[in-house]
């Protein structure tokens, strides 16, 4: 769903498990910024931007990890090549990139 007035940053709500400190939890809002509010230092295959005006399509998630002070983004699912992010300020917001795939035939 997006923010109104806000097109830099959509929120998905997926039902989805997970466990904190032994609490199992089903439900998460993740926040999915648009490529302007990723840091420019990254490459850009990880600076892939929402596509625009496209509500129907295949979308793959790149999952950022959050860890203790530090996050990381898989740069391929396929191999174990990472890039280091700063600081997460709020640890509880997991920052993913949407990616269009292409179209199957």
């Amino acid at each position: 769903k997006r923010k109104m007035g806000d097109n830099d940053r959509i929120n998905i709500d997926l039902n989805c498990y997970y466990s904190i400190n032994g609490y199992q939890h089903y439900t998460r809002t993740f926040n999915v910024f648009n490529g302007d509010k990723v840091r420019t230092r990254l490459i850009p295959q990880v600076r892939a931007g929402l596509p625009v005006g496209l509500t129907n399509a295949n979308f793959r998630l790149r999952r950022y990890f959050p860890t203790v002070g530090d996050y990381f983004v898989i740069m391929n699912p396929d191999s174990d090549i990472y890039d280091h992010f700063s600081a997460n300020p709020n640890q509880d917001i997991v920052h993913i990139i949407v990616e269009l795939l292409p179209t199957s035939h």
